[in-house]
């Protein structure tokens, strides 16, 4: 089995993902609470988890292959983000998003 390392890539924010959020046109960004700690997740439009967001440094990790499917509550957070193949304006968009759940742990 390989190391978690070598699976997974660290981003600095979910900006830096968008070569690999690309080959997907809806993405949904899903907020969870977990043993009082935010978690975030980048989901397909199949509740597939391709990104979480790493709570101790803010980073995202995208995964190369997620067994786990995200079904949200009604109680979480949920965002559906379309991506229009414009690097400039789906990457602003993600930072958006990103700069969201940064106020949101600070808080």
């Amino acid at each position: 089995m390989q190391a978690n390392s070598e699976q997974n890539e660290t981003n600095n924010g979910l900006a830096d993902l968008w070569n690999r959020l690309i080959d997907y046109p809806i993405i949904r960004v899903h907020q969870t609470m977990n043993f009082g700690h935010q978690l975030v997740h980048v989901l397909d439009e199949e509740g597939r988890e391709l990104a979480r967001r790493i709570e101790s440094t803010g980073h995202w990790e995208w995964w190369k292959s997620s067994p786990e499917k995200w079904t949200p509550r009604p109680d979480e957070y949920l965002v559906e983000h379309e991506l229009g193949g414009d690097e400039k304006r789906d990457r602003f968009q993600q930072e958006m998003l990103d700069i969201t759940y940064r106020a949101q742990r600070q808080s």
